[in-house]
Protein backbone atom coordinates (compact mmCIF):
# COMPACT_ATOMS: atom_id res chain seq x y z
CA UNK A 1 0.00 0.00 0.00
CA UNK A 2 1.15 3.26 -0.93
CA UNK A 3 0.61 6.67 1.18
CA UNK A 4 1.91 8.81 -1.26
CA UNK A 5 3.37 8.71 -5.27
CA UNK A 6 5.40 11.47 -6.55
CA UNK A 7 6.66 12.40 -9.54
CA UNK A 8 9.92 14.48 -10.47
CA UNK A 9 8.53 15.67 -14.00
CA UNK A 10 11.42 14.95 -15.61
CA UNK A 11 11.13 12.71 -17.95
CA UNK A 12 14.66 11.65 -19.07
CA UNK A 13 16.55 7.97 -18.30
CA UNK A 14 18.13 6.91 -15.15
CA UNK A 15 21.62 7.24 -16.43
CA UNK A 16 20.62 10.52 -17.31
CA UNK A 17 19.57 11.38 -13.62
CA UNK A 18 22.25 10.05 -11.73
CA UNK A 19 25.06 12.07 -13.66
CA UNK A 20 26.37 15.05 -11.27
CA UNK A 21 24.51 18.72 -10.81
CA UNK A 22 24.56 20.39 -13.38
CA UNK A 23 25.72 17.78 -16.02
CA UNK A 24 22.09 16.10 -15.16
CA UNK A 25 19.15 16.88 -16.99
CA UNK A 26 16.62 18.64 -14.57
CA UNK A 27 12.26 18.41 -14.47
CA UNK A 28 10.27 21.23 -14.74
CA UNK A 29 7.08 21.77 -12.45
CA UNK A 30 3.77 22.36 -14.36
CA UNK A 31 4.90 21.22 -18.02
CA UNK A 32 1.61 19.68 -18.01
CA UNK A 33 -0.55 22.76 -18.20
CA UNK A 34 1.44 24.51 -20.17
CA UNK A 35 -0.59 24.05 -23.36
CA UNK A 36 -3.75 25.20 -21.53
CA UNK A 37 -2.22 28.09 -20.14
CA UNK A 38 -1.30 29.48 -23.33
CA UNK A 39 -5.04 28.90 -24.76
CA UNK A 40 -5.67 30.90 -22.05
CA UNK A 41 -3.43 33.89 -23.30
CA UNK A 42 -4.87 33.20 -26.42
CA UNK A 43 -8.46 33.86 -25.16
CA UNK A 44 -7.92 36.88 -23.65
CA UNK A 45 -5.80 38.36 -26.65
CA UNK A 46 -2.69 38.31 -25.45
CA UNK A 47 -1.37 35.77 -27.46
CA UNK A 48 -2.76 35.29 -31.29
CA UNK A 49 -3.86 31.90 -32.68
CA UNK A 50 -1.33 32.09 -35.52
CA UNK A 51 1.87 32.93 -33.05
CA UNK A 52 0.23 30.84 -30.62
CA UNK A 53 0.96 27.23 -33.86
CA UNK A 54 4.16 29.00 -34.85
CA UNK A 55 5.47 28.58 -31.10
CA UNK A 56 4.31 24.91 -31.00
CA UNK A 57 4.73 23.59 -33.82
CA UNK A 58 8.03 22.93 -36.41
CA UNK A 59 5.86 21.13 -38.95
CA UNK A 60 7.71 18.06 -38.81
CA UNK A 61 5.47 14.86 -39.00
CA UNK A 62 6.22 10.99 -38.47
CA UNK A 63 3.61 8.01 -37.47
CA UNK A 64 2.91 4.83 -38.63
CA UNK A 65 0.08 2.28 -38.99
CA UNK A 66 0.18 -2.06 -39.94
CA UNK A 67 -2.06 -3.92 -40.17
CA UNK A 68 -1.05 -7.61 -40.27
CA UNK A 69 -3.74 -10.54 -42.07
CA UNK A 70 -6.42 -10.23 -43.83
CA UNK A 71 -8.54 -7.06 -44.71
CA UNK A 72 -10.81 -6.00 -41.45
CA UNK A 73 -14.76 -6.37 -41.95
CA UNK A 74 -16.57 -3.02 -41.26
CA UNK A 75 -18.54 -4.60 -38.38
CA UNK A 76 -14.93 -5.48 -36.67
CA UNK A 77 -12.96 -2.04 -37.02
CA UNK A 78 -14.06 -0.85 -33.51
CA UNK A 79 -11.06 -0.28 -31.40
CA UNK A 80 -10.91 -2.78 -28.97
CA UNK A 81 -11.28 -4.72 -32.11
CA UNK A 82 -8.00 -3.48 -33.56
CA UNK A 83 -5.61 -3.07 -30.73
CA UNK A 84 -7.25 -4.51 -27.19
CA UNK A 85 -7.27 -2.96 -24.48
CA UNK A 86 -4.95 -0.72 -23.27
CA UNK A 87 -3.94 3.17 -22.63
CA UNK A 88 -3.73 6.04 -25.24
CA UNK A 89 -0.65 8.26 -24.69
CA UNK A 90 0.10 11.44 -25.82
CA UNK A 91 3.91 12.97 -25.87
CA UNK A 92 4.18 16.39 -26.28
CA UNK A 93 7.15 17.86 -27.49
CA UNK A 94 7.41 22.08 -27.49
CA UNK A 95 10.46 23.03 -28.95
CA UNK A 96 14.05 22.28 -28.09
CA UNK A 97 13.80 25.01 -25.03
CA UNK A 98 10.83 23.07 -23.39
CA UNK A 99 10.67 20.03 -21.54
CA UNK A 100 8.34 17.14 -23.17
CA UNK A 101 5.13 15.85 -21.29
CA UNK A 102 3.07 12.93 -21.88
CA UNK A 103 -0.44 12.43 -21.18
CA UNK A 104 -1.50 8.68 -20.78
CA UNK A 105 -5.77 7.87 -21.07
CA UNK A 106 -7.25 4.60 -20.89
CA UNK A 107 -8.37 2.86 -24.39
CA UNK A 108 -12.19 3.49 -23.80
CA UNK A 109 -13.96 4.36 -26.85
CA UNK A 110 -15.17 2.74 -29.89
CA UNK A 111 -12.73 4.77 -32.16
CA UNK A 112 -9.52 6.46 -32.63
CA UNK A 113 -10.86 9.77 -32.83
CA UNK A 114 -12.96 8.72 -29.59
CA UNK A 115 -10.01 7.83 -27.80
CA UNK A 116 -8.66 11.54 -28.76
CA UNK A 117 -11.31 13.82 -27.80
CA UNK A 118 -11.45 11.67 -24.38
CA UNK A 119 -7.38 12.06 -23.69
CA UNK A 120 -8.62 16.46 -24.88
CA UNK A 121 -11.00 15.90 -22.20
CA UNK A 122 -9.04 14.48 -19.20
CA UNK A 123 -5.63 15.46 -19.65
CA UNK A 124 -6.29 18.79 -21.47
CA UNK A 125 -9.68 20.14 -19.73
CA UNK A 126 -9.98 21.33 -23.27
CA UNK A 127 -13.45 20.36 -25.18
CA UNK A 128 -12.30 18.62 -28.26
CA UNK A 129 -13.83 16.78 -31.47
CA UNK A 130 -11.88 14.76 -34.12
CA UNK A 131 -13.29 13.58 -37.12
CA UNK A 132 -11.14 10.96 -39.01
CA UNK A 133 -11.26 9.34 -42.53
CA UNK A 134 -9.23 7.56 -44.93
CA UNK A 135 -10.52 5.44 -48.16
CA UNK A 136 -8.99 4.02 -51.74
CA UNK A 137 -9.78 5.98 -54.75
CA UNK A 138 -7.18 6.58 -57.36
CA UNK A 139 -4.88 6.42 -53.98
CA UNK A 140 -5.17 5.99 -50.53
CA UNK A 141 -6.13 9.35 -48.79
CA UNK A 142 -6.38 10.55 -45.20
CA UNK A 143 -7.58 13.46 -43.93
CA UNK A 144 -8.97 14.99 -40.69
CA UNK A 145 -11.01 17.46 -39.04
CA UNK A 146 -10.38 18.66 -35.30
CA UNK A 147 -12.53 21.79 -33.96
CA UNK A 148 -11.65 22.57 -30.20
CA UNK A 149 -13.23 24.86 -27.23
CA UNK A 150 -10.70 27.64 -26.20
CA UNK A 151 -10.66 28.40 -22.32
CA UNK A 152 -12.50 31.23 -21.07
CA UNK A 153 -16.42 32.48 -21.36
CA UNK A 154 -17.78 32.57 -24.57
CA UNK A 155 -20.34 35.95 -25.59
CA UNK A 156 -22.65 32.93 -27.12
CA UNK A 157 -22.98 30.24 -24.79
CA UNK A 158 -24.68 28.22 -27.14
CA UNK A 159 -21.81 28.82 -30.00
CA UNK A 160 -20.36 24.97 -28.81
CA UNK A 161 -23.46 23.40 -29.42
CA UNK A 162 -24.09 24.61 -33.10
CA UNK A 163 -20.23 24.03 -34.22
CA UNK A 164 -21.01 19.72 -32.95
CA UNK A 165 -24.13 19.89 -34.78
CA UNK A 166 -22.71 21.58 -38.15
CA UNK A 167 -20.03 18.94 -37.24
CA UNK A 168 -22.18 15.76 -37.43
CA UNK A 169 -23.71 16.96 -41.07
CA UNK A 170 -20.46 16.23 -42.85
CA UNK A 171 -19.97 13.23 -44.56
CA UNK A 172 -16.99 10.95 -45.35
CA UNK A 173 -17.21 11.63 -49.09
CA UNK A 174 -16.79 15.33 -48.62
CA UNK A 175 -13.86 14.73 -46.07
CA UNK A 176 -11.96 12.91 -48.99
CA UNK A 177 -13.49 14.09 -51.73
CA UNK A 178 -9.84 15.43 -54.09
CA UNK A 179 -11.86 18.15 -55.75
CA UNK A 180 -12.94 20.15 -52.58
CA UNK A 181 -10.74 22.12 -51.12
CA UNK A 182 -10.07 22.75 -47.29
CA UNK A 183 -11.07 26.70 -47.60
CA UNK A 184 -14.31 25.66 -49.21
CA UNK A 185 -15.17 22.69 -46.78
CA UNK A 186 -14.72 25.26 -43.77
CA UNK A 187 -16.48 27.86 -45.30
CA UNK A 188 -19.61 24.99 -46.46
CA UNK A 189 -19.70 24.04 -42.90
CA UNK A 190 -19.47 27.49 -40.56
CA UNK A 191 -20.04 30.46 -42.84
CA UNK A 192 -23.07 31.59 -40.93
CA UNK A 193 -20.64 31.46 -38.28
CA UNK A 194 -17.75 33.32 -39.61
CA UNK A 195 -14.29 31.44 -41.02
CA UNK A 196 -10.68 32.76 -40.49
CA UNK A 197 -8.17 30.37 -42.31
CA UNK A 198 -4.78 31.53 -41.88
CA UNK A 199 -1.59 31.26 -44.15
CA UNK A 200 -0.95 27.49 -44.75
CA UNK A 201 2.43 26.09 -42.85
CA UNK A 202 4.23 23.46 -44.82
CA UNK A 203 4.96 20.22 -43.18
CA UNK A 204 7.28 17.58 -43.94
CA UNK A 205 8.02 14.14 -43.30
CA UNK A 206 11.04 14.16 -40.93
CA UNK A 207 11.76 11.20 -38.32
CA UNK A 208 14.14 11.80 -35.22
CA UNK A 209 15.75 8.26 -35.61
CA UNK A 210 19.48 8.59 -36.14
CA UNK A 211 22.17 5.64 -36.24
CA UNK A 212 23.34 7.03 -32.93
CA UNK A 213 20.07 6.03 -30.87
CA UNK A 214 19.85 2.81 -32.92
CA UNK A 215 23.45 2.27 -31.52
CA UNK A 216 22.30 2.79 -28.19
CA UNK A 217 19.16 0.16 -28.59
CA UNK A 218 21.95 -1.97 -29.07
CA UNK A 219 24.05 -1.34 -26.50
CA UNK A 220 20.96 -1.90 -24.15
CA UNK A 221 19.72 -5.60 -25.28
CA UNK A 222 20.96 -8.36 -22.85
CA UNK A 223 23.94 -10.61 -24.35
CA UNK A 224 21.56 -13.73 -24.75
CA UNK A 225 19.72 -12.07 -26.64
CA UNK A 226 22.10 -10.52 -29.18
CA UNK A 227 21.83 -14.26 -31.26
CA UNK A 228 18.67 -14.11 -31.46
CA UNK A 229 18.30 -10.34 -33.64
CA UNK A 230 21.05 -11.31 -36.09
CA UNK A 231 19.91 -11.54 -40.08
CA UNK A 232 22.54 -13.17 -42.01
CA UNK A 233 25.06 -12.20 -40.51
CA UNK A 234 24.27 -8.93 -39.14
CA UNK A 235 22.38 -6.68 -36.98
CA UNK A 236 19.20 -4.55 -38.35
CA UNK A 237 17.81 -1.98 -36.83
CA UNK A 238 14.75 -0.26 -38.72
CA UNK A 239 12.73 2.88 -37.47
CA UNK A 240 8.60 1.84 -37.05
CA UNK A 241 7.97 5.48 -38.04
CA UNK A 242 9.95 6.22 -41.34
CA UNK A 243 10.96 2.63 -42.27
CA UNK A 244 14.68 3.61 -42.44
CA UNK A 245 17.29 1.08 -41.20
CA UNK A 246 20.72 1.14 -39.97
CA UNK A 247 22.73 -2.55 -40.68
CA UNK A 248 25.51 -3.43 -38.66
CA UNK A 249 28.00 -6.18 -38.28
CA UNK A 250 29.21 -8.37 -35.20
CA UNK A 251 32.06 -6.38 -35.14
CA UNK A 252 30.22 -3.17 -35.07
CA UNK A 253 28.44 -4.48 -32.45
CA UNK A 254 31.23 -5.90 -30.02
CA UNK A 255 32.65 -2.71 -30.62
CA UNK A 256 30.11 -0.90 -29.28
CA UNK A 257 29.13 -2.74 -26.27
CA UNK A 258 32.71 -2.45 -25.84
CA UNK A 259 32.69 1.13 -25.29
Amino acid sequence: MFDCLGTDHAPHTLAEKEKPYPASPSGMPGVQTLVPVMLDHVAAGRLSLERFVDMTSAGHLRGYAQLAGKPIAADERRLDHLVGKGQLAFTVDQGPDTERYQGIVELGEDTLAGAADHYFKQSEQLSTRLILASGLGTAWRSTALMVQRLPGESPDPDAWNRTLHLLDSLTEDELLDPDLKAEDLLYRLFHAEGVRVFSARPVEARCRCTRERAEGALRLVPESDLPDLMVDGRFIVTCQFCNSSNIFSEEDVRQLRAS
